[in-house]
């Protein structure tokens, strides 16, 4: 057999493959939610699906962790797709970090992330009627705050009950005046105190458990916790049950399938997890 006819049947060959498929997304980077900042911290992220512009898509906002001073938008979304192949819109969004920026800035950030998120996100084919948020660890922190505390939205003229869906995964804190315990805890306790400061005031303000009202209508909270975070577990279900209490809809979920606090952060965009079922379940 000659090398022409070696060449031919490769081809033939190639053909008869079958080729990955690829999927249709595009991504939109670093587009500023603040007007005139140049900050890289004040940026976010948008995962659409090709040709989205002209559709009214559903729309899930991710808020990275990172012990409020480390983390980007960009770490934790390389599987956007997983959202985009639902006909979803991942937003992710990146926030002013400590100790050089203290609460209730990381807080602030956010807010106007989803502000901005609710005045353009049209222009890229998704619903702001049609919204879930989630974080994890101090992501799940703040949107626990956002959720919670009658001021950051509605100082920006957003609702208390905007989003379909509020879901904390493996949160850092929800009461920051108790001090932390468990796994580095030291290492922890030292990242509160740089991003809080130690100030009862303070800590009770940026504490989600302690502003649990009556009085606002909240979103409904899916709080997703690993069992092999007892200290998280015991918080987490004091939360959601201070929530109920309250008159608001809430639920814990234990993962027991051994899943570390890193692996809980991956489930997110992993479509086989019961964290991203529910994030799509609470959207659709």
């Amino acid at each position: 057999m000659n090398k022409y006819i070696i060449f031919i049947f490769l081809v033939i060959l190639s053909l008869t493959i079958p080729q990955k498929a690829f999927a249709q997304s595009q991504v939109f980077k670093d587009i500023s939610y603040v007007s005139n900042s140049n900050l890289k911290q004040q940026k976010l992220d948008i995962y659409t699906p090709l040709n989205a512009i002209g559709e009214n898509l559903p729309v899930h906002i991710f808020v990275h962790g990172g012990a409020w001073s480390m983390g980007d938008k960009r770490l934790n979304t390389a599987k956007g797709e997983a959202y985009t192949n639902k006909n979803i819109i991942l937003v992710s969004i990146n926030y002013r970090l400590s100790p050089e920026y203290k609460h209730p800035i990381h807080v602030e950030d956010c807010v106007d992330a989803i502000k901005w998120v609710v005045d353009n996100i049209s222009k890229y084919g998704g619903n702001p009627d049609n919204m879930v948020l989630s974080g994890h660890s101090a992501g799940a922190h703040l949107v626990a705050l956002l959720g919670t505390h009658p001021q950051y939205l509605k100082t920006n003229g957003l609702s208390q009950n905007m989003f379909k869906s509020i879901l904390p995964i493996d949160i850092a804190k929800f009461d920051l005046t108790v001090k932390h315990q468990g796994k580095l805890s030291r290492f922890i306790q030292k990242k509160i105190d740089g991003a809080f400061g130690t100030n009862t005031k303070a800590l009770l303000d940026a504490s989600p458990l302690h502003q649990i009202s009556k009085t606002n209508n909240y979103s409904p909270f899916t709080i997703f916790v690993t069992a092999t975070r007892p200290f998280a577990v015991a918080e987490s279900k004091l939360f959601s049950s201070t929530l109920k209490k309250k008159g608001h809809k809430a639920q814990t979920i234990i993962i027991n399938n051994g899943s570390s606090h890193k692996d809980m952060n991956t489930a997110i965009f992993d479509p086989k997890s019961a964290i991203f079922q529910a994030i799509i379940k609470a959207i659709n």
